[in-house]
């Protein structure tokens, strides 16, 4: 598999993670471009010890952390699916670190080990992280009625 139909391949798993981490479409663009970017730069440095999804999870985290814009309010225009776009902005209002383990938790569908492993944290750290994003989606969802 050559250098494009790598990034290609990876291109929507990284998309729907960015856009789940900064709630506007544009942003989560440059963000899985530049993700993509890092990882194929980094690419001969990949050692294998861990998931290839867990090395690309690193890299976005990464740069998204490098970048901490303030967590946009406003969903993204055109709307898609109301429901999905006020759940996208209810979890971009998220503190950074409960937004990357709650969007890899249910938007990425991975375990609490992987992302321990992925994030570089205890598993327990995870879980807290996991309870307080719950707790304060379940607050907003009920003072929003959504």
């Amino acid at each position: 598999m050559d250098r494009e139909q790598w990034a290609a391949a990876w291109w929507p798993r990284v998309y729907r993670m960015a856009l789940a981490l900064t709630g506007r479409e544009a942003d989560a663009e440059d963000l899985a471009q530049e993700t993509l970017v890092a990882a194929l730069d980094a690419a001969a440095r990949f050692r294998g010890e861990c998931a290839e999804s867990t090395w690309f999870y690193s890299i976005l985290r990464r740069l998204a952390m490098k970048r901490r814009r303030p967590a946009p309010v406003a969903a993204p225009a055109p709307p898609r699916d109301p429901a999905l776009e006020e759940a996208l902005g209810l979890l971009a209002r998220l503190p950074i670190d409960q937004r990357i383990t709650a969007a890899l938790f249910y938007v990425e569908d991975m375990s609490v080990e992987q992302i321990a492993d992925a994030l570089g944290v205890a598993r327990a750290t995870v879980r807290w992280r996991l309870f307080r994003a719950r707790q304060k989606l379940r607050n907003a969802f009920c003072r929003e009625g959504v």
